[in-house]
């Protein structure tokens, strides 16, 4: 929470404690006509070049992600000039393939109480007490075929002109949610033209006459929902965002980007409603309401809920009568001072997890998943919204790599940072795999020389096994602290079912990998005829480790169930440490 906001009387928004005066003003920030271009404005140049390339060599073994030297004897010799005859026999570890591993446990574990808990959370050998190395790379198999699909799996258009191609529902309230819908960097930025200082400015206001701009991110910026876009196939986010109003949080160094309830009320009463009420028929009126206070009592929920409990009502409006409600509307704030704070205010449209909806074309239906794109999302001029004069259209391209047979795959991640390396992209962010040293996914922008021109701004490699146990929200952490450091019903319930499925029906399904690319509208037109070529080419590097489902199911399953163990062990001797030593178990490891 920002110092200077409190919450709401019904703990359902954040109001201004400060006022909108002081905290979200205007801070002098505005928007130049090509503020949403992020990449240059010619046609994207040697975009694929930059996809899915080959770091390693053509000597590269991939199985050699543990060497087996540290199992046997070697020479403590760092030179070969000058050898030494005396060797090293390490004698208190073992290398082990996870069947190995799930073996041992299910024979020993009769015999030998906590069996589960030794071998898969303290690493150590029931039989000698040897410190176990994992090598996955001794489960290997390779699958008979694998397939290639191509999708597009969401969209994002930024621009200052929205234009539908059918109507639209525009909310008659605002939106009040517990985040803001961009909560988090989606690698999008736009140009913001930044205020001279006084310095620049001088003592008449003439000493300086160059502007510059800044590049900031979607997420940085204002911004609340504003309508939507619904088909029978899926609904779009339609967001309003307020580049003005730009500032940091007075507490941290984070951007202020949820509106309190007192200023967005403001701009709804005095600008929202009455555009949208001098555009609505006659016969529309009565459904019109003219204040925030009215829509937010209807919202109510029945009996005794508080105003504005629910989501407000979203009012169809045409494609004609938009266009009309978005002049009324800067009119509106560019007539009234004190509605300065609202202006320069664009739009942004994103709609996700739609690959189902593209992928391959639907199975042959249509020739390219861009035509299922605009065959299933019709309410969309994609026409319009790819013609860069409009604003800045991207599309999320992806790949999967799907194997025939019961297989999990897993990336390689020496390959795969060599990939990225390899396409131009930054250094990004690792997510190792179940705290796997050589496997998981990465994600990283690309360098911004480079993406200019190609048009790529972000890629993310990742595995599919996550979406045995994923959420519908996506996000991470399935059991609360509190669950987990009392062993509460919830966390026992939780850890139930998360066997159920890691022994059920996930162990004998297919789960591959996927590499995504965020990049323009045109630069997805370029490439989509050449993916499957270009990852068939990559896969011949062998980025990724197959292993049967089973194997890979049994041992998040062996995992799971020797962190049960050591959480009950922990919470019956309750030492002093307990919360420090439990604090994993339960929100990083299971």
């Amino acid at each position: 929470m920002d110092a200077g906001e409190i919450w709401s009387s019904s703990r359902s928004a954040w109001i201004s404690g400060l006022g909108s005066a002081i905290l979200f003003r205007d801070y002098g920030y505005r928007i130049l006509p090509s503020f949403s271009q992020m990449f240059w404005l010619g046609p994207p140049v040697d975009t694929l070049d930059c996809m899915m390339r080959i770091g390693v060599s053509d000597t590269y073994d991939p199985s050699w992600q543990v060497g087996h030297w540290r199992a046997q004897s070697h020479s403590l010799s760092r030179s070969s000039m000058f050898p030494k005859e005396e060797r090293i026999i390490p004698s208190d570890i073992r290398i082990m393939a996870a069947s190995e591993m799930l073996l041992d446990a299910q024979r020993l574990a009769a015999e030998k109480k906590g069996a589960y808990e030794t071998l898969f959370v303290y690493g150590a050998h029931l039989i000698g007490g040897q410190r176990i190395i994992l090598d996955l790379e001794l489960d290997m198999d390779v699958p008979d075929e694998i397939t290639v699909l191509v999708d597009i799996d969401s969209y994002i258009w930024v621009t200052s002109n929205f234009c539908p191609a059918l109507s639209l529902g525009i909310y008659l309230a605002p939106v009040i949610d517990h985040q803001v819908p961009i909560h988090k960097h989606n690698h999008i930025y736009v140009d913001i033209l930044i205020p001279q200082s006084a310095d620049d400015q001088g003592p008449d206001g003439t000493a300086r006459k160059e502007w510059w701009t800044k590049s900031v991110p979607l997420s940085s910026i204002s911004h609340v929902p504003f309508g939507m876009l619904s088909t029978a196939n899926h609904a779009s986010n339609f967001l309003l965002l307020f580049p003005r109003i730009i500032h940091k949080r007075t507490n941290s160094s984070l951007k202020a980007t949820r509106i309190p309830l007192d200023v967005i009320d403001l701009f709804w009463n005095e600008v929202v409603l009455p555009s949208i009420s001098q555009e609505a028929p006659n016969s529309s009126l009565p459904y019109v309401d003219t204040t925030v206070h009215e829509i937010r009592y209807k919202s109510r929920k029945g009996g005794s809920g508080q105003p504005g409990s629910q989501r407000p009502k979203a009012t169809p409006v045409s494609k004609v009568a938009f266009e009309r409600i978005q002049r009324s509307m800067r009119t509106r704030v560019k007539d009234q001072a004190m509605l300065a704070p609202y202006g320069s205010f664009f739009f942004v449209l994103e709609g996700k997890g739609i690959k189902l909806w593209t992928k391959d074309g639907q199975d042959g239906r249509y020739d390219s998943p861009y035509e299922a794109l605009k065959k299933n999302f019709t309410n969309l001029d994609w026409n319009y919204m790819m013609d860069r004069n409009h604003g800045e259209l991207y599309l999320d391209i992806g790949i999967s790599f799907n194997p025939t047979g019961q297989f999990v795959g897993l990336w390689r991640l020496d390959a795969l940072q060599v990939s990225f390396q390899k396409g131009g992209f930054r250094k990004g962010i690792t997510h190792h795999t179940n705290t796997l040293g050589r496997y998981g996914g990465i994600q990283a922008e690309m360098l911004l020389a480079n993406a200019r021109p190609n048009q790529i701004c972000f890629r993310s490699a990742y595995q599919l096994c996550y979406e045995a146990i994923r959420p519908n929200n996506n996000q991470p952490k399935s059991i609360s602290d509190r669950d987990g450091y009392h062993l509460t019903d919830g966390y026992l319930k939780e850890c139930q079912w998360m066997h159920e499925i890691y022994s059920g029906g996930a162990s004998q399904r297919a789960y591959g990998c996927r590499d995504e690319y965020r990049m323009s509208g045109q630069a997805a037109l370029k490439v989509l005829p050449h993916l499957k070529e270009q990852a068939e080419a990559f896969m011949k590097s062998q980025p990724i480790l197959w292993i049967p489902s089973n194997i890979w199911f049994g041992l998040m399953d062996a995992r799971l169930k020797g962190l049960r163990y050591a959480q009950k062990s922990l919470k019956a001797h309750k030492p002093l440490n307990y919360s420090i030593l439990a604090y994993p178990v339960f929100r990083t490891y299971i």
